[in-house]
């Protein structure tokens, strides 16, 4: 009895400690851990391509073909949600009031956000002022100019390297980065800031401010041309291309999912058309070089089960990077460049990535997590995506009645007995998504679209 007695009063005693905690706000409301490899939940054969393609009925077998694929562009793109657009369908000339409240309601979001720069002091109204003046007039009507990316270039929400950062000391997240451009991405030049050094450029996916370096201006024809080029496609994460046969020079490289026009495949090489910017700005292609081992793809990739799962774990456990920051990959990179080898024209935004299939979106907010996994059971070894506000994800299938998706993800929250820990990720990783959200539900029950992808 004198050991039970002994025993229970130390267990009071901490008891009524952590009440006063929780009466007081004292009690850690959140840690910080690393996220272990592979998550809780998550068992290490499933974190490998082979563990999906086994479960699947027919991994060889189409899921569409490139016909199949192109519709679904053509309908993306005329789909406002999307925010796609064909480049060198911009009007010439064009009114220059569209370009001029583009740039506008960036600039007064932007100011209306509380933000810290890169030495952790507060951003200040003179800055957005100095911004503004270096914006300079947009003329009334504008004449646009077409050009190629000729290197990997960041497209900012405006014409400054300057970070904004939600809090000093919290560098992880820059809201003034869109995403990286690629060599080869084509553009269409809406305006210059007043100096020349910063271009307005509408993309294949949005809008955005650009190093005017970084692009080779050409003529519309010229920029067609390459564009519809029979391509060789970037089908491993990062793949080097050199300015030499030798490999000795390196010239540029690019990410899975950029495509180049194909020059020649030969025996101790692949050779490719680069666009390289001359003194004048203008574009100049020459022959790019890459090594005969390297990933990649004449032509886009057979879109079946297999691929998809090879493409996607090819970038297992890369480094997440909010808008290509880093060399990284955040969500929506991760889904635009695994889809953009199969010859998907993917969005960029996490959001509008969701609505890329308007016929085939399901919207879930309202439903439980019950009936959420049973869609994902009726599409069967159909791939889609998995979307919540700020984030996206790609299903793989269910296991013992449990969904697992891939994603690029920061941080993964789990509730504690005393609050939440936050499993800080920073990579792409394979989840249970019936666990992870913390307070706010699991990730499955935050989702509020589903959308099939074939």
């Amino acid at each position: 009895m004198e050991v039970i007695a002994f025993m229970r009063k130390p267990l009071n005693i901490i008891l009524a400690f952590i009440l006063v905690l929780l009466a007081a706000g004292l009690c850690p409301a959140e840690q910080w851990e690393t996220a272990p490899a592979p998550l809780p939940g998550v068992q290490a054969n499933q974190e490998r391509a082979d563990f999906w393609i086994a479960r699947h009925p027919d991994p060889d077998r189409p899921i569409l073909a490139p016909e199949g694929i192109e519709a679904m562009n053509r309908t993306a793109l005329g789909f406002p949600e999307t925010e796609l657009a064909d480049v060198l369908a911009v009007p010439d000339p064009l009114e220059g009031a569209v370009v001029r409240r583009a740039i506008a309601e960036v600039l007064a979001e932007s100011r209306q956000s509380k933000g810290y720069d890169h030495t952790n002091r507060l951003i200040t109204a003179a800055f957005y002022d100095r911004i503004e003046t270096s914006i300079g007039a947009v003329p009334a009507v504008i004449r646009p100019a077409w050009g190629l990316v000729t290197a990997r270039a960041s497209l900012r929400r405006l014409p400054t390297n300057e970070a904004f950062y939600d809090r000093p000391f919290g560098n992880e997240f820059d809201r003034f980065q869109y995403s990286a451009l690629e060599c080869g991405n084509p553009v269409a030049v809406l305006h210059r800031t007043a100096d020349g050094t910063w271009a307005f450029v509408r993309t294949s996916y949005t809008m955005g401010w650009v190093p005017a370096a970084a692009i080779a201006l050409g003529d519309k024809p010229s920029i067609e041309s390459f564009m519809r080029s029979r391509p060789l496609v970037a089908t491993g994460g990062m793949v080097p291309v050199y300015a030499d046969r030798g490999f000795s020079v390196h010239a540029v490289s690019i990410p899975m999912g950029t495509r180049l026009p194909l020059v020649e495949k030969a025996g101790r090489h692949i050779s490719v058309t680069l666009p390289w910017r001359a003194p004048d700005g203008g574009v100049r292609f020459v022959t790019g070089y890459i090594r005969p081992e390297a990933d990649v793809s004449v032509g886009y990739l057979p879109y079946t089960a297999r691929n998809l799962y090879r493409q996607l774990f090819k970038l297992e456990g890369h480094p997440y990077g909010w808008g290509d920051l880093f060399d990284g990959r955040d969500c929506s990179r991760l889904v635009m460049d695994v889809f953009s080898t199969f010859g998907f024209a993917m969005p960029r935004n996490s959001r509008r990535q969701a609505a890329f299939n308007p016929a085939g979106r399901r919207d879930t907010a309202s439903l439980s997590e019950a009936d959420k996994v049973k869609i994902l059971k009726e599409l069967g070894s159909r791939p889609a995506l998995l979307y919540m506000p700020g984030h996206i994800m790609i299903h793989l299938g269910v296991v013992d009645g449990k969904p697992f998706a891939i994603h690029s993800a920061w941080g993964l929250r789990e509730s504690r007995l005393l609050g939440e820990r936050t499993l800080m990720a920073g990579r792409v990783v394979v989840s249970d998504v019936t666990r992870g959200g913390g307070a706010r539900g699991s990730l499955l029950k935050r989702v509020t679209a589903i959308t099939p992808l074939g």
